[in-house]
């Protein structure tokens, strides 16, 4: 099977890394992918555990890193995510994560997909944790124009105590945090193990060539937020150019229009995978 892999990841402050992570690891002819967007530090301070990453920072690094070690011996699972999830939660206790309130711990969203041959098929098993976004292209399929994008100036915006959320909103998102922590709502991942199970699991049988393209909730602002154009349309460049080009997109449009409410950062990090399958 060949694959071209093409990807992005790009946070929206000068001093403070992303919170978001996004991977990919071949497992014999076997395929995994990732995508997993830290949520939203609610916090006065942005580092509060570790002295150069935000708790949501940290966490996503750390699944990425258990994805790409353990999916290179086994086909994912829930049950494999949960063993990393234990792990994960004793390294942030012995960080001194327990001195934080339960609703500054981290939580996450994300997709995992594996992809493998079945007969002259591809058979792909998708697990979603909230809203990450997976979806496949296969018109016109071929691998991407290698020409890259011209990305806009990098600009940077001004961290905010509690990511510039005001009260009741941020009680209220402060709320939805401890329920999430102890796995009474949605499908988000926690440092509570059993959230790994938390999946909606989806199958699908493809057949190459086709696209495959994963990444955050912020590049997906492009088509579900800003209607710059339509899912289809941002699959049909990214096909044809790259993710760069569909980033550029975005950027610059958050660049030149006044974005975000209430309830909506202005911007966010923006992350995404390009597969292609062939």
């Amino acid at each position: 099977m060949q694959v071209n892999i093409d990807q992005v990841c790009q946070g929206i402050y000068e001093h403070i890394p992303g919170e978001d992570v996004v991977g990919c690891i071949r497992r014999g002819d076997a395929v995994l992918a990732w995508a997993i967007d830290g949520a939203t530090t609610l916090t006065e301070h942005p580092f509060t555990t570790f002295p150069d990453l935000t708790d949501a920072g940290w966490f996503a690094r750390g699944m990425g890193r258990w994805l790409a070690e353990r999916g290179a011996l086994e086909a994912f699972s829930p049950s494999l995510l949960e063993e990393g999830l234990r792990v994960l939660r004793d390294e942030y206790l012995r960080a001194g994560g327990e001195a934080q309130p339960i609703h500054a711990w981290p939580v996450a969203a994300a997709v995992v997909a594996e992809i493998s041959p079945s007969g002259p098929a591809l058979r792909m098993r998708v697990h979603r944790y909230e809203d990450c976004f997976l979806e496949i292209h296969s018109a016109h399929a071929s691998p991407r124009s290698m020409v890259p994008a011209v990305m806009p100036a990098q600009s940077h915006d001004e961290w905010k105590p509690h990511s510039g959320f005001g009260l009741p909103a941020l009680e209220r998102m402060w709320e939805r945090r401890r329920q999430q922590q102890a796995n009474t709502g949605g499908t988000a991942l926690t440092l509570n193990p059993i959230s790994a199970h938390n999946a909606v699991i989806e199958e699908q049988v493809l057949t190459a060539p086709v696209h495959v393209v994963l990444g955050s909730d912020g590049l997906s602002r492009v088509w579900d937020t800003y209607n710059l154009m339509s899912r289809e349309q941002a699959l049909a460049l990214v096909a044809e150019q790259g993710l760069p080009t569909l980033l550029a997109t975005l950027r610059e449009h958050e660049a030149s229009t006044r974005t975000g409410d209430a309830s909506l950062k202005r911007r966010d990090d923006a992350s995404g995978l390009h597969l292609f399958l062939g």
